[in-house]
């Protein structure tokens, strides 16, 4: 019984070891993304961006300082299990912090995006008849067809779509806008995105 109890407790330990350093390293790729994000907007509101990176600095050194415990714990040999409570209202707080500074980058990038002045712009990137779809992954064709049968839509419904998170489908959003696949409409926020006319076409005859 008492081996039970002590295999027992040490597959709490290392569940609970391995859950919170999982989480610190979605924390630390989560809060990587987002500088790079804001480095593609820095040109904007100075004293936002400001802002902005100072917080990601005090997050990092919030998620450093749970690492620690975490590590601490481990080759202190406490029962990491008991500490777990306390340590997830950490992670917790780290949580919210993190999606505010989130927000803050959105709203940031819809900013300095909204003092653009053209109306409708058009992507450097013309469209290649014979390679238009073959560099095309399954989610960008999805999107691609969304617009095909619905019209022009903005990111945000496309989102709704296709399921993924509103950074990824900015992401795709743009990338397909810089490949020339997509226009884009920038007289309201968010953009609205709408498919070219070559690309109807190339979309009609694949689906013949």
């Amino acid at each position: 019984i008492y081996y039970k109890k002590v295999r027992s407790a040490l597959r709490e330990y290392t569940k609970a070891k391995n859950v919170l350093n999982d989480i610190m390293f979605s924390f630390n790729k989560d809060l990587q993304s987002l500088e790079e994000e804001i480095q593609e907007v820095k040109g904007g509101d100075k004293e936002r961006f400001a802002e902005i990176t100072k917080v990601i600095a005090e997050l990092r050194a919030a998620i450093s300082n749970v690492e620690k415990q975490i590590e601490r714990l481990a080759q202190s040999g406490d029962n990491l299990a008991k500490n777990y409570d306390s340590l997830k209202a950490a992670v917790d707080s780290l949580t919210v912090r993190q999606n505010n500074l989130s927000e803050k980058t959105y709203q940031m990038r819809l900013s300095e995006e909204a003092e653009q002045p053209m109306m409708l712009s058009k992507p450097p990137i013309p469209i290649r008849r014979e390679r238009a779809l073959s560099p095309l992954t399954n989610t960008e064709l999805k999107i691609l067809e969304l617009l095909a049968a619905g019209g022009e839509k903005t990111a945000p419904e496309i989102r709704e779509e296709i399921n993924l998170t509103r950074e990824h489908t900015a992401r795709l959003m743009k990338k397909l806008y810089a490949r020339g696949y997509v226009e884009r409409r920038t007289d309201r926020i968010p953009y609205v995105y709408r498919l070219k006319k070559e690309m109807e076409g190339f979309l009609k005859e694949q689906g013949e």
